[in-house]
C-alpha cells in the first residue's frame, strides 16, 4: 500500500494508517539511496556491503500459504 505523491503528512490519517504512508515513503527513500550508494561505492565492495547490511530492513515471517489437498475418491 503507497500512499499518493500528493500527501505531506499535514492530514490526520489515524495512527496505523499514518504508520503504514510514513513506512512506505521511508521504503522509497532507501531504495533511492541504495542507487546512489552503489554507484558511489561500486569500487569499494566493503563499504557497499555496510551500507546494504545497514540498510536493510527485517521484516515479520510471513506464513506459506497452505496447498489444498485433493479429496480421496472413496473405495469403490
Amino acid at each position: 500500500m503507497h500512499a499518493p505523491a500528493t500527501y505531506q503528512g499535514n492530514e490526520p490519517l489515524g495512527p496505523d494508517l499514518n504508520s503504514l504512508v510514513r513506512a512506505a515513503q521511508a521504503n522509497d527513500e532507501v531504495t533511492e539511496l541504495d542507487a546512489i550508494m552503489y554507484n558511489k561505492y561500486t569500487r569499494q565492495p566493503e563499504k557497499l556491503r555496510a551500507w546494504q547490511s545497514a540498510s536493510h530492513v527485517e521484516r515479520a515471517p510471513q506464513r506459506e500459504k497452505k496447498t489444498p489437498t485433493p479429496p480421496t475418491p472413496p473405495p469403490a
